[in-house]
Formats: C-alpha cells, sequence, structure tokens
C-alpha cells in the first residue's frame, strides 16, 4: 500500500471517529422497536389510474377477467349517463401508516368514523343502529393502515370498470381472453360501478397474525351478467341498475357536509388470517356487510325492464375457509 492510499485512509478514520464516539449502536428489542417506531407515521397522499387489460385465472380452463380500469368517477358515471361530478383518476385519498405504541392511541389519523372532520361534515339527525362495526382494541406494535380524504371537504369518489369475465377452455394461453375470442361463455360484462370511499381502516395485530379490514362505502352503477336459468335450461343475459347505501329502514347513516352535499355509506368488516381447518388454507370471517340494496331496471336477454326490487336493512355475516384441492 502507498503513502497516498494511507493518508487517504487515515483521513476517512478521522472523519469517521467523531460519529462513533457521539453514537452507540445497540440492537432493540421487538417491544423497544414498536415503541420508538410507535412515535411517528408515514403519510401518502395518492392520485392514480390502474389499467389491466387481462387477469387469467388457471384451473383445468381458463376464468379471464379482461378490460379492468380503476380511477375516478368521471368516466363511469359519463357512461351510466349521470351528471359528472368526480375527477378522471382515484385522487384525494391519504393513507396513514402507523405501528402503535403502548398506548395504542398515538396514531396519525383516527379509526372508523372519527375520520371525519366535524368542522365539514355533520351527521344525520336520523342516523340510528350500530351499522355492524365491531371495535378493533388496537395495541401495543399493531399496524394501523387509515385511508380517508386529504381534503376533508370532499369525497374520495373512484370508478370501476371491467368490460368481461369469460370462462375458456384449457387450449387457450393467458392473453387470449378477451373479445378475440367469442366463442368463451361470458357470465359477465360491461360492469360499470361508481361511488365513494368512506372511512377505512386496515389493523394488523401484532399478536394473532389477523387483519382487521373496516371499511365504510357507497356504491352505484350497472352490470350484465349471464345466468343459467333451470326453467330455461340456457344462459340467459340479465342486466340492472345497483345501487348500496344505508339511507332507510331501522339502521342509518348519513352525512352532510358544509356545501350541502348529502352522501349514506354501507359497511364491510372482516378478519383475515390462517385457517384451522385440516387443510389449512385462508380464513375470511366476515362480520359485517350491511347495507341497502336497490336493483332498478331489471332486463332479461335485451329485452324490457320487468320491473325494480328494493332491499332494506340487509346484512350478512358469513365464515369462510379457502384452500386448494
Amino acid at each position: 500500500m502507498n503513502r497516498l492510499t494511507n493518508v487517504k485512509n487515515a483521513s476517512i478514520i478521522a472523519l469517521l471517529v467523531p460519529f462513533s464516539a457521539a453514537a452507540e449502536f445497540t440492537p432493540l428489542s421487538d417491544s423497544s422497536m414498536r415503541a420508538t417506531v410507535g412515535q411517528a407515521g408515514v403519510t401518502i397522499d395518492l392520485s392514480a389510474n390502474v389499467d389491466i387489460s387481462e387477469v387469467a385465472y388457471q384451473d383445468q380452463g381458463y376464468l379471464f377477467i379482461n378490460g379492468i380500469s380503476l380511477g375516478g368517477a368521471a368516466p363511469v358515471q359519463s357512461a351510466l349517463g349521470q351528471t359528472v361530478t368526480g375527477g378522471s383518476a382515484l385522487d384525494n385519498l391519504r393513507i396513514t401508516i402507523d405501528v402503535a405504541g403502548t398506548s395504542g392511541a398515538d396514531l396519525a389519523s383516527p379509526w372508523g368514523l372519527a375520520k371525519f372532520d366535524s368542522t365539514e361534515w355533520s351527521a344525520s339527525a336520523d342516523n340510528q343502529g350500530d351499522h355492524g362495526e365491531q371495535a378493533v382494541p388496537i395495541t401495543d406494535g399493531d399496524l394501523v393502515i387509515g385511508l380517508g380524504a386529504a381534503d376533508q371537504s370532499e369525497l374520495v369518489d373512484f370508478g370501476l370498470q371491467i368490460d368481461r369475465v369469460t370462462l375458456g377452455s384449457s387450449s387457450l394461453l393467458p392473453g387470449q381472453g378477451g373479445a378475440g375470442n367469442p366463442s368463451n361463455q361470458i357470465i359477465m360484462d360491461n360492469v360499470l360501478l361508481t361511488g365513494n370511499l368512506g372511512p377505512t381502516d386496515i389493523v394488523v395485530d401484532a399478536d394473532s397474525n389477523n387483519l382487521n379490514i373496516n371499511s365504510y362505502f357507497s356504491l352505484d352503477g350497472s352490470l350484465q351478467t349471464d345466468l343459467y336459468i333451470p326453467l330455461l335450461l340456457d344462459w340467459q343475459e340479465v342486466g340492472m341498475n345497483l345501487r348500496m347505501h344505508n339511507e332507510r329502514g331501522e339502521d342509518v347513516l348519513k352525512y352532510t357536509n358544509t356545501a350541502g352535499e348529502v352522501v349514506s355509506f354501507a359497511h364491510v368488516q372482516a378478519d383475515v388470517g390462517a385457517s384451522s381447518a385440516p387443510n389449512g388454507g385462508l380464513r375470511v370471517n366476515l362480520t359485517d356487510l350491511s347495507g341497502d340494496l336497490d336493483t332498478t331496471n331489471i332486463t332479461f336477454a335485451g329485452g324490457a325492464s320487468i320491473g325494480d326490487v328494493y332491499w332494506t336493512d340487509v346484512q350478512v355475516s358469513a365464515d369462510l375457509n379457502i384452500y386448494g384441492h
């Protein structure tokens, strides 16, 4: 090693000595790390458009999902002939990520409906019922992801489009599920859904490895789907408009902002974790899916509407074990 190299190395060591003398690097225990990272979190403001040409699930044959587009409400509202109130991108969405500390309350965003800024939104006087929500204890070390509006004066609107869902034979390949294969059995097409994403939280329990999803939402749209009707012994196209909310019956949840906009939210909550079934797999415990459902302009095989059906105070709970066979 020459003298110049020795001088350079000595200079680097001289620079590093003050830093090493001032800081002691000590491994943190799990509890110490949880308490440390619980002091601050990460906030992400999101604006996005997602387009997927095809998703193909292969078993023996294929299930193809083609033409998936997720963004703001505007394109779907336009396609449905509605007044365009949303944007073209999924925006105004704020995501906060925290690891709870010992108090379980040092979070950047409140949990559940407490996310609503009371200076911008007021609860309707006729709100009633528990909306199916079950409180989730947040304890030391839990990961908490909150989704809500960045600008509280506006809602988080979204639009989802799916061109078609088809069944294909095993002779096909991924990428061959679109309109270029008219022989594929169409089981759903022209799905147009728009709505608002309300307060949403995801809590990962550090001790049980359980993931809890708690979300409020509203939905409006239409779809065409092929159903096998036993009386006709054939597949028939069924079309309908649908809307999911929570503004009538014995369970009501509505908010009004300072601009006079009114929103009503349905609710979904579920626990996701490992299944205890003999075959293993995934367990999804749907503790609540509730709200009011309007199915209107129902048609068969492109014919005239047969009428409308309104469902009030729908509440669904289910325990699912999902595994291979």
